[in-house]
């Protein structure tokens, strides 16, 4: 269920990241298109300047070559248009359209000038709004990137939540298969109750008296798989340091020692009646099958093997084949 959620939560992130990358791609998009537009329209005013400058230069070269020429002979020009000329108004009007020549001269030059100006202005300001979008574009393309950087972890979260999702769940179905082995062992034991030894008895009174198995925290909420581990495991978890001594909680003869898949290094006692209790999830037994145990005796040191939360006993009481709540038979302090 929890890998369920995680999943359902990250499918959501991606969906909404993949709606923003596309987004952000038709943003890109029209950007670049509107840099390609304005690149375009400089480029085409940048030639228009240069053809510009180009006329405006041969007119003025043409212009200084007439002032030159018309200062150079102004002295013979006035003399000529003074012999020349029939009578007084005639002069004048040569004169006067001398004036409009120059002053046509000087006009154009001033007008090319301004337009001159005027298209460094619009080069200067397209260049300017060029230099804006070029900032927009990188500004766009970081985000687009940190998105798909995003997208990518996110990614790698579901594929690892997968990874963990089908590790558990096997885990879980080998834990079932576990817990069944343990079941048919323990119902085996109690069938071939022969009178090896003589065990104790009055364990059913010891109800609310047990002691722990050792000095240790038990922890209410283990749940490393979920509500299938709890379906088929019905002890507790008791956490404590690496090598800690594990007792037998009751007087009793050990019809089990050895590895349980799912449990690791595990030990059953059978305490009489009917009644065992399993501790497993050791780093080592002290005792072996058919060895006779005292109540404190130690049967085992604390380890992790099998379990998937570090140093932490698993101890289970049953009936025959009844799970039973051991809260109810040990003496909590």
């Amino acid at each position: 269920l929890k890998y369920g959620i995680e999943e359902k939560n990250l499918l959501g992130q991606l969906n909404h990241i993949e709606k923003q990358i596309d987004v952000k791609s038709k943003l890109l998009k029209e950007i670049k298109e509107k840099i390609d537009l304005t690149r375009a329209d400089l480029k085409r005013r940048q030639e228009r300047l240069k053809r510009l400058e180009d006329s405006l230069s041969e007119v003025e070269e043409r212009l200084g070559k007439r002032l030159v020429a018309f200062y150079k002979h102004a002295k013979r020009g006035y003399v000529e248009l003074l012999a020349t000329s029939s009578d007084l108004d005639q002069l004048r009007r040569r004169m006067k359209y001398l004036r409009v020549i120059m002053n046509e001269d000087q006009r154009l030059l001033q007008h090319m000038a301004s337009v001159q100006m005027n298209i460094k202005q619009e080069i200067s300001q397209i260049e300017e709004k060029v230099a804006i979008i070029d900032r927009m574009e990188k500004a766009e393309k970081s985000r687009f990137l940190s998105l798909k950087e995003e997208l990518d972890k996110k990614v790698i979260i579901l594929m690892n939540i997968h990874k963990e999702r089908e590790f558990y769940e096997t885990a879980v179905k080998e834990l079932q298969v576990a817990a069944k082995d343990l079941k048919e062992t323990l119902l085996n034991l109690d069938r071939s109750q022969e009178k090896k030894k003589e065990l104790p008895s009055g364990f059913a009174k010891s109800k609310g008296k047990l002691p722990l198995p050792f000095k240790g925290k038990i922890i209410k909420n283990h749940k490393p798989l979920g509500a299938e581990f709890h379906k088929t495991h019905k002890g507790i978890f008791i956490e404590g340091p690496l090598g800690a001594q594990v007792k037998a909680v009751f007087p009793g003869r050990v019809d089990f020692s050895g590895w349980l898949k799912g449990y690791g290094q595990t030990i059953v006692i059978n305490h009489g009646s009917r009644f065992f209790t399993i501790s497993a999830h050791l780093s080592q037994r002290e005792k072996q099958g058919s060895d006779m145990v005292e109540k404190g005796e130690v049967i085992g040191l604390l380890g992790e093997t099998g379990s998937f939360s570090g140093p932490r006993l698993y101890f289970e009481i049953r009936r025959a084949g009844t799970n039973l709540d051991p809260l109810k038979w040990v003496k909590v302090n």
